[in-house]
Parts: C-alpha cells; structure tokens; sequence
C-alpha cells in the first residue's frame, strides 16, 4: 500500500464521518488527484468499514475487468491464445504492474479506462467510419470525461487519438462529433465546476506544486529521462508492459 494512498484515504474517512472532502476539517483544500477513484472508494468504505480492505478490493475488481476485456479482445485476433499468454507473463513479470495495482492509488482504474478507451478509438480507426456518430461521439467523450476524472495527467494520451478522430475518422460530421462528445465529457466539467465553487480552486493542490517548479525545461527534461532510465534498470519488462497497454 503506497504511503500517498492514505491522503485520499483520509480524505474518505473524513467525508464518511461529516467533516467533507478535506483533510483539515476546517480547511477546503483539495489533496487528492484521482476524483472518480475517491468517489468509489466511499461508497466501497461505508459498506467495508475497512480502508485497506475496501482499496484492495477495488483495485482487484479493476484488475479482473482489465484483464477480463484484455483477454476477450485478444481472442478475437488470429493467434489470441498466443497473445493471451505472452500478455499475462508479460504483466505479471512487471513490478510496476505489480506494485502499482496494489498501491492503493487509482492505476487499476486507469488501466481499465485506458484500455476501454483503446478499443474504442481502434474499432473507429480501423472501421473508418463510425456505425453511429451519436453513439460512438459520446462514448468517446465518456471516456475521455472518465479518464481525466481519474487523473488529470492521463489528457497526454488523449492528445492523438482525439486529433485523428477529428481529422479523419469524423471528418465529414465535425459539428456532431464535438458536440456529442462535450456531452459525455460534460461529466468532467461538471467536476471542475464542483471544485472551483467548494475549494476555491479547480484542480488539486499537487498541480500547481508540479507546474509551478523553479528548474528549467532542460533540466526537467533530464531529470524524467533520469526517472524513467531508472526505472527501467529495475523493471526492464515495463517497456514490453506499456507496449502490451498499447496494443489492447
């Protein structure tokens, strides 16, 4: 259990007893970045009674949909079994995997939600065309709204997928597509709305200590060239991991 999964917790314990969604009962500051994983963990806590209790299991149920939608996709291609196999070695050999679906953090979350969206985008992609602008819209803006509802950060990888949808897969139904797909994210927006009216602020305090930093951009860029290499010295089978991610 990662030591930064007890600021959300106590932000949980704290709202389940009256005080709201603070970490100071007298101060409306946002500490928690993962909003949607919070707002299933209340839920989970008040039946659970167990803060660790409840985080692992939903950071179990998460894992069993990830890999369950996985698995599935990847029967319906040639070699599936194959896949399948080399899939699950490869996440299980990962410690970050591993690590971070136990943490107590939303990564389980995210990984589902990425991976939904993926096949989303790729079944549009690969089609062409959408089935039903409506439907597909929306969906894709669901997503979207879901995804940064977990984690703000997680907008990088809905940076291309979004710009190819517009510019080929939609490119005759623009109009119907921005506006459908506002209506799913609208979920997102209301969120932000909720946040700069109760805390003053729209986005958690971690933001503005991230993007407020005083290095330079070279050095940044050194320093995550740094973490990064690192990370790969002691979890080399990550870079096959993000790779397997890619691909469902």
């Amino acid at each position: 259990m990662s030591d930064d999964s007890f600021i959300t917790f106590r932000v949980v314990d704290n709202f389940l007893n009256g005080f709201g969604l603070r970490w100071n009962p007298w101060e409306r500051v946002q500490v928690y970045t993962h909003p949607l994983w919070l707002f299933l963990l209340v839920p989970t806590q008040w039946i659970v009674q167990d803060i660790s209790a409840s985080a692992y299991i939903l950071s179990y149920a998460c894992g069993i949909l990830f890999l369950s939608v996985y698995c599935l996709t990847l029967l319906k291609f040639r070699y599936g079994l194959g896949l399948i196999f080399i899939s699950l070695l490869t996440f299980f050999s990962s410690r970050i995997f591993i690590d971070y679906n136990t943490s107590g953090l939303e990564n389980p979350l995210s990984f589902l939600l990425l991976l939904l969206f993926e096949i989303k985008f790729y079944s549009l992609y690969l089609n062409g065309k959408p089935n039903n602008t409506t439907a597909d819209s929306f969906e894709i803006g669901l997503l979207a709204g879901l995804l940064l509802l977990t984690r703000l950060d997680l907008i990088l990888f809905l940076v291309v997928p979004s710009f190819i949808l517009l510019a080929k897969i939609f490119r005759d139904q623009r109009i119907q597509f921005l506006k459908y797909s506002f209506l799913g994210i609208f979920v997102w927006l209301l969120y932000l709305g909720f946040s700069l009216v109760y805390f003053g602020s729209p986005f958690p305090n971690t933001f503005y200590a991230k993007t407020n930093v005083l290095p330079s951009f070279p050095e940044q860029i050194s320093v995550g060239w740094d973490y990064l290499r690192i990370s790969l010295k002691w979890d080399p089978i990550a870079l096959l991991f993000s790779e397997c991610i890619s691909f469902g």
